[in-house]
């Protein structure tokens, strides 16, 4: 096995997802204090959700590769894996699968939105079947911490599984 290679698509990976943290939080510290745009949570958002899918298949191919987990054709059972089997291992707790899988749904919804709107401090999505999301700069902290945790978890992990290689 060519294990370089694979290792370094993981690593690359790895930094693509840490660039999404950094640059949310750009967005929400830096620019939105000057600019004044609650659009600019929208972009966080778009950006850490990136970011999440982007760990979270990683974290998928790794795991698979080393035959822990099975993988399927349905993103939806894998991603039912991934908070199963491999959330535990890499040091999220309940609060923490529920605030990755709320990530995941809010930027999933934003892709998919007709509609969003500002309120004061905030993003309204508005669903299909008209429920509303609120995203806020709570929210997008929120979502920073826990991408933050999740790459630091990871990495620590890979660099532990190579060492008993």
């Amino acid at each position: 096995m060519e294990s370089t290679g694979i290792e370094k698509k993981f690593v690359d990976a790895l930094v693509e997802a840490e660039r999404s943290w950094q640059s949310a939080e750009h967005v929400v510290k830096v620019i939105m204090p000057v600019v004044k745009d609650q659009k600019l949570l929208l972009r966080a958002l778009e950006t850490l959700h990136k970011g999440a899918v982007l760990t979270v298949s990683t974290i998928l191919k790794y795991e698979y590769l080393f035959k822990h987990i099975t993988l399927y054709k349905d993103s939806d059972k894998n991603l039912d894996t991934f908070f199963k089997k491999c959330a535990p291992k890499y040091g999220l707790s309940i609060e923490e699968k529920e605030l990755l899988k709320k990530l995941i749904v809010f930027g999933k919804k934003h892709k998919e939105s007709g509609f969003e709107f500002s309120r004061v401090g905030k993003m309204v999505i508005l669903d299909d079947d008209l429920t509303t999301i609120e995203v806020n700069r709570q929210t997008i902290d929120d979502f920073i911490l826990i991408l933050r945790k999740l790459l630091a978890n990871t990495r620590n992990i890979f660099v532990r599984m190579r060492k008993h290689e």
